[in-house]
């Protein structure tokens, strides 16, 4: 069986997915074992709406490949977005006073992210450079997050976004930027360390002269001894500083 804490990384152009071939949206594990590939089906699905291939096994043929969402992307946005509204009315000011105590955030910053409920965990909407939902992320009460099936990863963002105060942070995640807008800061979420590159890049375009842009990174040193087929005298790679290496090679490109 495969193991439960593998660990994967967000393929890119230096090293693409295994299966599709392709730089963007599927993960590598960290052992080179395995990949969870977002075009080609496999026997084992995963929640973000992908497939888990063991890489020991035989690769499917490139002909059963597919864009990620691609049947009816329209469709699907307009279903998403239906759920999401839902959702949204659905919060009820204990959730919202739970979620707010919890993170250490103030109840407006939830109302302009719009934060929803959709019985069992709050709901984020994940947007395209455009605007536009193309994800649900959700978030357990036990503080695991998940993917809502269908769902692509985006960033995250308020609708008015550029109007907070000093330069334009791109932070990893809902929860930070919920603290930057509690803060009354200009924040911008990606989905994870090098989630969302090319859509950062087509949204701050416009704004590149305007205003300062700086990437957060997470403060996530991994233990060396643990990490398999790592040189242990390495500063920062992707496996023992995820988070500095993955905002430096985000500001880079």
């Amino acid at each position: 069986m495969l193991k439960e804490k593998r660990q994967f990384l967000r393929v890119s152009k230096r090293e693409p997915c295994a299966v599709c071939e392709r730089d963007d949206y599927c993960t590598r594990s960290t052992d080179g074992t395995a990949a969870i590939c977002m075009r080609v089906e496999s026997a084992q699905s995963t929640k973000n709406g992908g497939w888990l291939h063991k890489l020991s096994d035989p690769l499917p043929e490139r002909t059963a490949t597919k864009e990620p969402v691609r049947q009816s992307d329209e469709a699907q946005h307009k279903m998403l977005f239906k759920l999401y509204k839902r959702w949204y009315n659905a919060l009820d000011s204990y959730r919202q006073d739970e979620l707010s105590q919890h993170l250490g955030v103030n109840i407006e910053s939830l109302n302009q992210l719009g934060v929803g409920w959709d019985g069992s965990a709050w709901v984020f909407a994940e947007k395209n450079a455009a605007g536009q939902m193309i994800g649900i992320n959700r978030r357990l009460t036990s503080g695991k997050k998940v993917c809502y099936p269908g769902s692509r990863r985006g960033l995250t963002y308020s609708r008015n976004w550029f109007d907070g105060q000093g330069p334009i942070l791109i932070v990893e995640g809902a929860s930070d930027v919920l603290a930057g807008l509690t803060l009354g800061l200009c924040v911008i979420g990606r989905p994870s360390n090098l989630g969302g590159l090319e859509l950062l890049q087509k949204l701050l375009i416009p704004y590149a002269n305007q205003r300062r842009i700086i990437v957060i990174a997470e403060r996530d040193e991994k233990d060396r001894a643990k990490l398999a087929h790592h040189n242990h005298d390495c500063q920062c790679c992707l496996m023992c500083w995820p988070g500095q290496e993955g905002a430096r090679i985000t500001a880079e490109r």
